[in-house]
């Protein structure tokens, strides 16, 4: 009970902060209108198809243990995830990833390769769509294994960039089948931002796109050094019938009965980040609290928790 009214409590507190920021001060209103002259996003999509902006992200995330969805697999390990992305300012982007698991008889688990697409659907690009493919490279004989995914997601980002709420649906599929929603929360707290002199406006390229999973505004090539606080409610939704006999890997839950079909909320996630951005570098720590719940003949899942490491590096080509 204590861990749900934790729940509750951050969502209020992002939905009143997320209220309360509207009402702005008359200084916020100068402040606001300086960022609408100099980092204004509303012709967005005209700056970015000028400028013709094309971005590579790369990344490594290390969590300091491994669950499915919330619940232990019985081995404590610690999990490594490289990422590399290719990003343009037509919305579309290409991305591989893997990971590496230190206690799994072939560490390097899965890798996979996505092709992606976005759009924002309103003049203030507050609102966008986002669709991918993904196909999964297991390391051993995935038999019964689901290989490949679509999704299709809709997203808001309030005009300030500080509430941003998602919902996404994905289809797996060869072998076996899983659906699965998953809705985002969460609210970006501005703890420290130096502002970059204006020198040169048509050099200054604002991109504002998908990175690690969350909208986010950027400068490119920039002097800009913020530190935020994004804490987040994460919702996942799961209906799949899976054997879990013949899956080893860290994605499917070994402990489940075989042939189990089920559709409901599999886990909420808290998630406590810190980011550091500095130019084209990101740092973030993060704390996540895991609350699984009991499907089939599970019962009395203990809450799980991990740290997380992930830094990255956004190159302007």
């Amino acid at each position: 009970m204590k861990t749900w009214k934790l729940i509750y409590l951050t969502i209020f507190i992002l939905i009143f902060t997320a209220i309360y920021s509207q009402q702005k001060t008359e200084a916020e209103e100068i402040d606001s209108l300086i960022e609408e002259l100099f980092f204004s996003q509303k012709d967005l999509g005209e700056l970015l198809n000028e400028n013709k902006i094309n971005l590579i992200y790369s990344s490594i995330n290390y969590n300091s243990n491994t669950f499915y969805s919330g619940r232990s697999i019985g081995v404590n390990q610690f999990n490594l995830s490289p990422q590399i992305s290719y990003l343009n300012s037509n919305g579309f982007t290409i991305g591989f990833s893997g990971i590496y698991l230190d206690q799994f008889e072939s560490p390097w688990d899965l890798t996979t390769i996505s092709i992606g697409y976005s759009k924002w659907v309103n003049k203030r690009n507050t609102i966008s769509l986002n669709t991918s493919f993904i196909n999964y490279f297991y390391s051993y004989d995935k038999n019964d294994i689901y290989s490949r995914s679509v999704s299709l997601g809709m997203s808001y980002q309030s005009f300030n960039d500080k509430l941003f709420l998602n919902t996404s649906a994905g289809f797996f599929f060869d072998g076996s089948n899983l659906f699965q929603l998953a809705s985002n929360l969460y609210y970006s707290f501005n703890l420290i931002k130096k502002r970059e002199k204006i020198k040169e406006q048509k050099k200054s390229q604002v991109w504002k796109g998908n990175v690690n999973g969350k909208q986010k505004s950027r400068r490119i090539l920039s002097d800009k050094l913020t530190l935020y606080f994004d804490p987040m409610v994460s919702f996942y939704f799961n209906s799949e019938t899976i054997d879990t006999e013949f899956s080893p890997s860290f994605f499917i839950n070994q402990n489940s009965s075989a042939n189990q079909n089920y559709f409901g909320l599999i886990n909420t996630q808290i998630k406590l980040p810190f980011e550091f951005s500095l130019n084209n570098i990101d740092l973030e720590l993060s704390y996540y609290i895991n609350v699984p719940m009991p499907i089939g003949d599970e019962n009395n899942l203990p809450n799980t928790s991990f740290f997380g490491i992930s830094i990255g590096y956004l190159f302007d080509l």
